[in-house]
């Protein structure tokens, strides 16, 4: 089957999946199974389309083909566990989630089916339950911005260390309509005018909570109506809490990188997000189904009303994307949430934008994952590729005088070294501490891409 075959008839499978379909898309995937492809996604999809029509037995060996090829997958352990689990073979089933636990402790949906199973004792296997670790954000210190991917990586690091399988995120309400006291006034003091306490509660629902997706071990997250609710909550807790000594009436946060940075010194290993797997498919749907076989070169911009010295210089981006060779590379834009729904400025025109990635969290952060290069300058969605190690990144603009948190004073504060990398920094994530003109940017990405894997 000729590679571009393959791929449409694979997207359309996996389209009818998701809107389960599964008997048409079944019809797809054993075609092509037939004619000789062997890839994981056709033995995954086909074992899901069994299973889900009641086939489990005959889906067993499919899930077993697929983790030939990717033996540590926990997504597709559990799926062999449940498809075992359905035609009544629980030592297979216990074995599966077991070995999840093995490669992902505290893997959520391994330990539900082997506590609905009684199975953490069941064959010579024990795993004490550990405790929650509860982590607070609390807003009247803590702002509403992706500073809680921050806050988000500290707790992870905290839940390791301290052996607990989960992890609970409540978010306490400040004093003032519900945020920290003044912040909405030092929006509109760095040009947000027309700021409202709805644009804060805005990025509370879809910046703050929707984070919380992007650590595996996060079982639950909590929004406290009141100060009292929280108090009422960390009072009835048995386990750990983060920040440490944390108290409704003595507030603490965690959410500035200083505290990564002192973890680095101590010798500690930063925690990675990630998307789910979920979320990683439909980005590889989008970048199939507009880029093909083409290297995404995601560019995203801050377009901000406010603080506006630190937004992207837009004609300088369009140049580098113009500047590309297209069959080899396919660039797409992520426009600044504050103003995509704006319209398009005209030097814009004829860009490629994802506007998915714009409006969902784990989309944005899959589409990163999934991404050649992620490029852009110092604002906060580039936080995402911060702490993934998955994600490649060049940053431009380092530095702004204008104040706030991209000012030389602030970024010493935090313990940031002019010209260095992130002390965590992982493979391919590069800061380039210089303007986003056009031809820094191609001198970083020419530079970049000489090192960088085909794939």
């Amino acid at each position: 089957m000729p590679e571009m075959q393959k791929q449409q008839s694979l997207s359309e499978a996996e389209r009818l999946i998701r809107a389960h379909e599964w008997t048409s898309a079944l019809e797809i995937l054993r075609k092509m199974e037939k004619e000789g492809a062997g890839e994981l996604d056709i033995f995954t999809g086909i074992g899901a389309c069994l299973l889900s029509l009641g086939k489990a037995s005959e889906s067993i060996s499919y899930f077993e083909r697929a983790l030939l090829i990717q033996p540590q997958s926990p997504d597709l352990l559990n799926s062999l566990g449940v498809a075992c689990y359905a035609s009544g073979k629980m030592s297979g089933a216990a074995a599966a989630w077991k070995k999840v636990l093995s490669i992902q402790p505290g893997n959520p949906t391994a330990l539900q089916n082997l506590e609905k199973m009684g199975g953490l004792q069941q064959g010579n296997f024990s795993l004490e339950k550990g405790p929650v670790l509860y982590a607070f954000y609390d807003l009247e210190l803590a702002p509403v911005t992706y500073d809680m991917i921050i806050f988000l990586v500290l707790a992870e690091l905290a839940r390791i260390e301290a052996g607990c399988k989960l992890m609970h995120v409540v978010v306490v309400p400040g004093t003032c309509d519900g945020f920290r006291p003044n912040h909405l006034l030092n929006y509109k003091k760095t040009g947000a005018t027309g700021y409202l306490p709805d644009n804060l509660r805005w990025r509370l629902w879809n910046i703050v909570v929707p984070s919380c997706g992007l650590l595996a071990a996060c079982s639950s997250v909590s929004v406290c109506a009141s100060r009292a609710e929280a108090a009422s909550l960390k009072k009835a807790l048995c386990g750990r809490v983060f920040p440490n000594n944390y108290q409704v009436e003595m507030p603490l946060t965690q959410y500035t990188y200083l505290y990564i940075a002192e973890a680095v010194f101590q010798g500690k290993k930063i925690p990675s997000l990630q998307a789910s797997p979920c979320a990683l498919a439909f980005a590889k749907d989008w970048i199939r189904a507009r880029a093909g076989n083409r290297k995404v070169i995601t560019i995203t911009l801050r377009e901000a009303p406010y603080e506006k010295q630190r937004n992207s210089n837009i004609n300088a981006w369009v140049q580098f994307a113009k500047s590309l060779d297209r069959e080899q590379y396919f660039p797409v834009f992520i426009r600044d949430l504050d103003v995509s729904v704006q319209g398009c400025p005209p030097e814009l025109n004829g860009m490629v934008f994802c506007e998915e990635a714009v409006w969902d969290m784990e989309f944005r952060m899959a589409l990163y994952e999934a991404s050649y290069l992620n490029m852009g300058i110092n604002n906060g969605p580039m936080a995402l590729c911060y702490f993934n190690s998955r994600c490649r990144y060049l940053v431009f603009k380092i530095i702004t005088e204008c104040g706030g948190a991209a000012s030389v004073e602030y970024l010493r504060s935090i313990q940031m070294i002019p010209g260095a990398d992130f002390k965590h920094a992982f493979p391919f994530q590069r800061l380039v501490w210089k303007e986003d003109a056009f031809d820094v940017i191609k001198e970083a990405f020419m530079e970049m891409v000489k090192t960088l894997p085909e794939q």
